[in-house]
């Protein structure tokens, strides 16, 4: 794949995903008639619901670009760079849920 159709792919999906983040917070109605404990449990899941849909989005992407690489390169040297570029990437994709999972459960933690 040339560079830049790779970059133009890759800015559109990044586009894409902004978008779908943009559009899946709405601010609107956290205040109105609460208590402190849920106007701070809506904002910290609003604000992570994104967050986590664009880091989510990312890494699965790189996960299938690394892929699509490691199964394009011949040389060794390079395949063993690629692969272990792959683990990180994989490495830091599930560390995005356990990240989630923690906010989740400390934002559950103070909503009681």
């Amino acid at each position: 794949m040339k560079k830049k159709t790779l970059t133009a792919l890759t800015t559109s999906i990044i586009i894409a995903l902004y978008n779908l983040a943009v559009y899946a917070t709405n601010f609107t109605g956290i205040v109105e008639n609460k208590d402190t404990k849920a106007v701070v449990t809506d904002l910290i899941t609003k604000i992570k619901t994104p967050i986590q849909i664009i880091a989510v989005g990312l890494a699965v992407i790189l996960v299938m670009l690394r892929g699509v690489i490691l199964a394009a390169i011949n040389d060794e040297k390079r395949q063993a760079e690629v692969a272990k570029a792959l683990g990180r990437t994989i490495i830091g994709l599930i560390l995005v849920f356990f990240a989630a999972s923690i906010v989740g459960f400390v934002v559950n933690a103070i909503g009681q």
